[in-house]
């Protein structure tokens, strides 16, 4: 695994597309993982050891902004991470989700939101 990765709030994060012993494991309806429209590959869940490459991420924070991730797995697929929670931590309150895609300019124009770009500093697809 990554060790930026390597920490309890990335750790709960991911539990929304798969990481296993989670609160979102516990508490929500499962794991979830979709594709961008039209993708046609896989859409296997997946944790922090599948992460190859960190292409942006930040932080999130209780009750403010979500943590948010995008990058390339080992199996070749792209994808963008969201997920946050409330004040009192990864508990009942919190939620995520993660979209994949073939590849790095597909995930950025059609799976990450204009808000999201603009934390990860990326211009606006063309």
């Amino acid at each position: 695994m990554l060790k930026e990765l390597d920490n309890y709030d990335w750790k709960e994060a991911f539990g929304y597309a798969g990481e296993p012993d989670t609160c979102a494991t516990a508490y929500q309806d499962g794991p979830k993982v979709s594709g961008v429209l039209g993708y046609t590959g896989s859409i296997a869940l997946f944790t922090r050891a599948d992460v190859a490459e960190i292409a942006g991420m930040v932080d999130g924070e209780n009750d403010e902004a979500p943590w948010i991730i995008y990058g390339r797995l080992n199996d070749g697929r792209w994808f963008f991470l969201e997920a946050g929670c409330d004040y009192t931590g990864w508990d009942c309150q919190a939620g995520g989700s993660a979209v994949v895609a073939d590849d790095r300019d597909t995930i950025v124009r059609m799976a990450i939101p204009k808000d999201k770009r603009a934390r990860f500093c990326l211009p606006e697809p063309t």
